[in-house]
């Protein structure tokens, strides 16, 4: 379980950036949608008080025989976009009343404009619809000039949205701030937090986590009879390797050899060093004899490693499973126990607490 607290504190952070994430887009899709309610507002109204302009410059040319298609064409074109652009998308931004007063006044506008053009073919046949494209061009007008009193009835309405609009983005502004607040704080927390349970040469747990992780395994032993062995284990004639070729490779060997440990711990395992050649391994929910096969796996791997330094490097391992009866000074004890005597009878061995007593 070397791993376990980097791990959690990096599902930590992404847990934090997803909601972040989400907590953003949502506010930002908030944000378009309302934006949308402004959307084609000031264009619908100009459009439109451009048709209204244009239905009494139609009568006077009609009246006059000088009305061009292009005049007719470019109305047509504009309560076109404007149905497209404007009325369809009312009924998604602002009160369904409203929405449904302008679908209805811009329908009338459109019936009175074909009834206007209706009438115009007729005077173009025959001068008596003179009279008549007079007063379907004043209703046309006046149904122009309902829709375009309504538009701007809608767009002044709609200012109530502004504020809400402010207070969104500002509500993105501080979420994506605080959140960046958040995420340094975590990452900065959580780092001090590694620093202050980690060595800072070997990046193993310290001697300050192994005593509360002891601690653990034994409230976990008491409470749900749940087993654990403690390895101690340390390098065989480190100090010579010191002396002979400097702190600096000494200091290699300490680092390669906690690389190795790391690589092929179990996840389960919990590995520390506690003093300046010393380790310990924190094994759960194995028995001696268990215990003792990891450690002969550990204790090979060590010596068939080339640590380049022009000579090899072993590990002596002494094995102690925690008993009901014990402390954790007890279990220490009997590790430690176990440790000197696998280096007072030859080094590069394992010796378990149990058979500690066949090499006195």
């Amino acid at each position: 379980m070397f791993n376990i607290f980097k791990i959690q504190v990096s599902l930590q952070i992404i847990i934090l950036l997803i909601v972040l994430a989400l907590g953003v887009t949502a506010a930002g899709t908030y944000t378009v949608y309302q934006l949308k309610i402004f959307t084609n507002d000031a264009y619908a109204i100009n459009s439109l008080g451009v048709v209204r302009g244009s239905m009494q410059r139609i009568t006077k040319k009609e009246l006059n025989h000088d009305l061009p298609d292009e005049l007719i064409d470019n109305i047509n074109k504009k309560l076109s976009e404007v149905k497209n652009k404007y009325i369809y998308q009312l009924s998604s931004s602002i009160e369904n009343d409203k929405a449904s007063e302008m679908s209805l006044k811009f329908k009338e506008l459109e019936q009175a404009w074909v009834s206007l053009k209706e009438i115009i073919e007729k005077h173009r046949n025959n001068d008596k619809y003179h009279r008549q494209v007079f007063e379907v061009s004043e209703q046309c007008w006046d149904k122009a000039n309902q829709v375009v009193y309504l538009a701007q009835i809608i767009s002044e309405s709609k200012q109530k949205y502004y504020k809400q609009l402010i207070v969104t983005v500002v509500t993105v502004i501080g979420v994506f701030i605080l959140g960046i607040i958040i995420l340094v704080y975590r990452i900065v927390h959580k780092s001090l937090e590694i620093d202050v349970i980690t060595d800072p040469l070997t990046k193993l747990y310290n001697r300050k986590c192994f005593n509360k992780v002891l601690h653990e395994q034994i409230v976990l032993n008491k409470r749900y009879k749940s087993e654990f062995s403690l390895i101690l284990f340390d390098i065989d004639f480190f100090k010579s390797i010191n002396d002979e070729f400097g702190h600096q490779t000494g200091d290699s060997v300490l680092v390669k050899l906690s690389s190795l440990f790391k690589n092929h711990v179990r996840e389960s395992d919990y590995v520390f060093r506690i003093g300046g050649e010393e380790f310990a391994i924190v094994a759960p929910l194995i028995d001696l004899e268990q215990s003792e096969h990891l450690a002969e796996k550990y204790r090979a791997i060590i010596a068939d490693t080339d640590f380049d330094i022009g000579r090899s490097v072993t590990i002596s391992l002494g094995v102690s499973q925690f008993g009901s009866d014990m402390s954790a000074e007890d279990l220490i004890k009997s590790a430690d126990k176990a440790l000197y005597l696998a280096k007072s009878s030859g080094r590069n061995k394992v010796v378990l607490s149990s058979n500690a007593h066949s090499y006195i």
